[in-house]
């Protein structure tokens, strides 16, 4: 249930970097000296720094995949790290000693339990999608302004 609901964010983050990417923009994978010590979207940077600096469609589609696959690679990472599952209360034990409305919140809560973690485990997905985007951001700033400081000499 985690993983189909985990890739909501990446198809709508892959979606809305195709929409949102003209021509003006397609060239966001240059080369850049920033370094991050987020260690998903370092691997982002480092790859989309080895690609081609033409602007193109298939330069777009290289770092939406290059994301996809750090976050991916960040998602491979967390699933090996197993986490411990909250207690979860014994409710079979607890029927005769507990009256059914309390019953009643006991599982609601745990409900809402469930759902907040699954919930938590999408935003922290739709961060390390943000932190990815604002990184590649950046090193189409420095490459921007490294082209500036070039034209400036050359005239």
């Amino acid at each position: 249930m985690l993983n189909r609901e985990a890739s909501l964010p990446l198809l709508r983050y892959k979606r809305r970097r195709h929409t949102d990417l003209g021509p003006n923009h397609a060239n966001a994978s240059e080369n850049s000296a920033r370094t991050t010590q987020d260690r998903c979207s370092s691997t982002t940077t480092t790859a989309a720094a080895a690609t081609t600096m033409s602007p193109s469609s298939a330069t777009t589609t290289a770092i939406s995949a290059l994301l996809e696959f750090s976050l991916m690679e960040s998602l491979e990472l967390k699933e090996n790290n197993h986490h411990v599952p909250p207690p979860t209360l014994d409710i079979a034990n607890l029927d005769s000693v507990v009256p059914p409305s309390c019953m009643k919140l006991i599982n609601e809560l745990q409900k809402e339990i469930r759902k907040i973690s699954v919930e938590r485990e999408t935003l922290k997905l739709e961060m390390m999608s943000a932190q990815t985007m604002i990184n590649i951001l950046h090193s189409r700033i420095d490459f921007l302004s490294k082209e500036n400081e070039e034209l400036k000499r050359s005239n």
